[in-house]
């Protein structure tokens, strides 16, 4: 009963941040073309709030172990709030850099909080269940999000006080609680190298999932602006996406329980790979034509990073939660960085469809690795009990 407690806690916190954040993808980049960003320049935007994020990753177990998991969410929350606030007062390329690597950096420890708790609270027989309860929480704060981008005037401040104002409310249920969080993590040591020789699909899946979902947060107002869609549409595309997420990660995550995390893993790459085919092809398609679209599109692609996470744990067990959360998601940004990058490249020159030419293609890389590992003869079994790394990992 505490442990379902502590969960309903972290869920609630989970889901206001999400809306915060959700607003603040989608309102920094819609802004700052707006503005008259470069694209080139709003991509980098978009790829240092993944550097921040890949620097909080490393420290994020050092930031637990020291405050504790509630002390260190609070911190992180309060500094996150700041952030949002400080973006209206400076409409500045370089200043909003640092914003959004800041904010990303602060995320890395809050979603290392949040998927330590997840984790540990779970038993590996329903483990892909729990984690999917957590991702659809988080899938339906991010939808409403998107929603959020239609409650005051984008060229104002209003909406990033809006934002700055679900982030304070995270802090709230996590104060509250009186459930006792996780045992403080044995070691802060960040372990990704021995992290990827016990589950190689499960980080080169994080790795393709950061280039695909980071890119397109980074860039799906760019995309929607290049193929002549307004502010609400815009909004409305993304809610779309983001709804077909919500839907489908907790069945994808209970199927996984039952036929492996490999198979559905795989088939969600290729499902997406189809859906992001069929975008390119839709050259100048109608709002309900590529609201439909989009729904199955973030069914399939933003189901991924829980089958690699899920998958990640079993191997290595839950003891090894805080070095699992820390070392897939420093690898998802390792993709969130490039990705923006070289497509905000090519979409300058070829076009917004290059978006999804970029995610197809990539997928395409996962799903063939995917295949190879399934079938190489001697590949190793899970194992509940992973070997201890060395001080040298």
């Amino acid at each position: 009963m505490r442990q379902f407690s502590a969960l309903i806690a972290i869920l609630s916190s989970v889901f206001v941040l999400i809306i915060g954040n959700g607003l603040m993808n989608t309102l920094v980049a819609y802004r700052a073309k707006v503005d008259h960003f470069p694209d080139i320049t709003i991509g980098l935007i978009g790829s240092l709030y993944f550097v921040g994020m890949l620097a909080g990753t490393v420290a994020a177990p050092f930031i637990i172990r020291r405050a504790g998991y509630i002390r260190a969410f609070a911190a992180l929350t309060t500094i996150s709030v700041i952030a949002a606030l400080a973006f209206p007062i400076a409409l500045n390329p370089y200043v909003w850099m640092v914003l959004r690597a800041l904010i990303g950096f602060c995320f890395a420890g809050l979603y290392a909080v949040i998927e330590v708790w997840v984790n540990t609270s779970a038993e590996p027989s329903r483990r892909g269940h729990t984690y999917s309860l957590y991702q659809l929480v988080t899938f339906a704060g991010s939808t409403l999000g998107q929603q959020a981008f239609s409650l005051g005037d984008a060229q104002t401040y209003q909406l990033f006080s809006i934002g700055a104002i679900f982030f304070a409310l995270a802090i709230l249920p996590m104060a509250f609680t009186r459930s006792d969080p996780p045992s403080a993590p044995k070691s802060a040591q960040f372990r990704l190298f021995w992290l990827m020789k016990q589950s190689p699909i499960g980080t080169m899946a994080a790795l393709i999932v950061g280039c695909c979902n980071g890119t397109f947060w980074s860039l799906a107002a760019v995309y929607g602006i290049g193929i002549g869609l307004s502010a609400q549409s815009i909004g409305l595309f993304t809610t779309f996406i983001v709804l077909g997420s919500a839907i489908a990660v907790w069945p994808f995550g209970r199927l996984s329980d039952r036929l492996g995390r490999r198979v559905v893993l795989l088939g969600l790459v290729l499902a997406s790979m189809c859906m992001e085919i069929t975008m390119v092809m839709l050259q100048k398609p109608s709002i309900t034509l590529l609201c439909g679209a989009g729904f199955f599109l973030g069914g399939f692609m933003f189901s991924q990073y829980s089958q690699a996470m899920t998958h990640t744990t079993d191997r290595v067990g839950p003891e090894y939660a805080l070095q699992v959360s820390a070392g897939l998601l420093a690898l998802y940004c390792i993709g969130a960085i490039f990705g923006p990058v070289s497509a905000s490249s090519l979409m300058l020159h070829f076009g917004p469809q290059m978006l999804f030419v970029q995610a197809a293609v990539v997928h395409a890389v996962l799903a063939l690795f995917i295949v190879y590992r399934m079938r190489e003869k001697h590949a190793p079994a899970p194992t509940q009990q992973a070997k201890e790394p060395s001080l040298a990992q």
